[in-house]
């Protein structure tokens, strides 16, 4: 939010402090020519690719039904919600819907995206490209301090907490795993891979003479 608004510019680039973007040297203007092509387009989605879970993001669409919120899976070019750490939006879209809440420490894109849905703009469209891929890789922290910032980033009672004032302040069921997700995120952050490695060989040799 601070960053928002103390700058000027008309579009702004979202991304993760561990990601990189490919094509390097002229991402930029690739975004600007798929935008030729979709000039009603205020929030765009490139590839995220997730090196440490081997895989795509997928695209979610947001369902209200009652008061329970849902996330699908959508195989097209649009949805209705977007991951704030990878994501290219137009400064429109918070002159609209507002900031970020920030009760939040996690959970935010949901909230922001459950907040469009609900106010009377109604829900906004989030384009997906191809054409830019973001590489977010969550790497083993060597350093005692970078171990720490990471175990403050993936806080289960900050994450609780968000988690708990999304679903009172939008009065809705959400049912999301996220301790499983910010556990494995610590495991691999925190966790010596090649002290994991010889901890697997050693089991399986002791496996052998049982």
């Amino acid at each position: 939010n601070f960053l928002i608004k103390h700058t000027e510019e008309s579009w702004l680039v979202f991304v993760d402090s561990d990601i990189t973007i490919q094509p390097k040297e002229n991402w930029n203007s690739i975004f600007f020519a798929f935008l030729d092509n979709h000039l009603e387009a205020r929030i765009i989605c490139p590839l995220i690719f997730n090196v440490h879970e081997k895989n795509y993001m997928e695209k979610l669409q947001m369902i209200k039904k009652e008061n329970h919120l849902i996330l699908e899976t959508r195989s097209h070019g649009k949805t209705n919600f977007f991951p704030e750490g990878g994501v290219i939006i137009h400064r429109s879209i918070f002159e609209t819907y507002g900031l970020y809440d920030e009760m939040l420490f996690a959970f935010e894109g949901y909230e922001f995206s459950l907040r469009a849905m609900e106010s009377q703009n109604g829900e906004f469209e989030v384009y997906h490209m191809n054409e830019i891929e973001l590489i977010h890789d969550h790497r083993y922290q060597k350093t005692n301090a970078d171990k720490e910032a990471v175990r403050q980033r993936y806080n289960s009672d900050l994450h609780q907490q968000s988690y708990d004032h999304l679903r009172t302040k939008h009065q809705v069921i959400f049912d999301h795993d996220w301790r499983w997700w910010t556990n494995q995120q610590l495991e691999v952050m925190t966790s010596d891979p090649f002290r994991k490695v010889v901890q697997r060989s050693f089991n399986f040799i002791k496996g052998l003479f049982k």
